[in-house]
């Protein structure tokens, strides 16, 4: 997947999303003036941008091939800048409840409970839809996290 993010990012949305490509393996570009049309031709297949509320980043849009939603993560982002050590893309999430299992179909993610470092630990959490949380490389957790207030999926 291809991820990019809104016209005119702060630097923080702008280091956010390359450490969130880098992390699940995906291909990050920098938009530029890009338009949307420019953006899906050059990810080849489905699209994510990401988008920033305040100068953070706060949503995640999915999009196919042709520019159509597929749904979104509404979200707070908690992030150290030291580096995350993985071993491998954290393309697995070693916890997915029923509920929150629509975050794993958008972003691509297989669930797989015997995973033990280097995936995501998804779990419901309070006042909000769910937490999402990086586990490193020696099964802690990273300091790379989600905080979901909402999903939705596209029409």
């Amino acid at each position: 997947m291809l991820l990019t993010t809104s016209r005119k990012p702060s630097q923080r949305t702008r280091s956010f999303a390359q450490r969130l490509a880098r992390i699940l393996g995906w291909t990050y570009i920098n938009r530029g003036k890009m338009n949307l049309r420019e953006v899906l031709i050059e990810a080849g297949g489905p699209a994510a941008i990401l988008f920033e509320r305040h100068g953070n980043p706060a949503r995640i849009t999915f999009l196919d091939e042709r520019g159509h939603e597929l749904g979104y993560i509404l979200f707070n982002a908690s992030f150290d800048l030291k580096p995350v050590s993985l071993r491998g893309a954290a393309r697995s999430a070693r916890s997915c409840p029923d509920d929150l299992h629509t975050i794993c179909r958008l972003m691509g993610l297989e669930h797989d409970p015997s995973v033990r470092e280097g995936a995501w630990d998804i779990r419901p959490a309070g006042d909000y839809r769910g937490v999402m949380e990086l586990i490193d490389s020696e099964g802690r957790p990273s300091g790379f996290k989600l905080i979901i207030k909402d999903i939705r999926m596209g029409e």
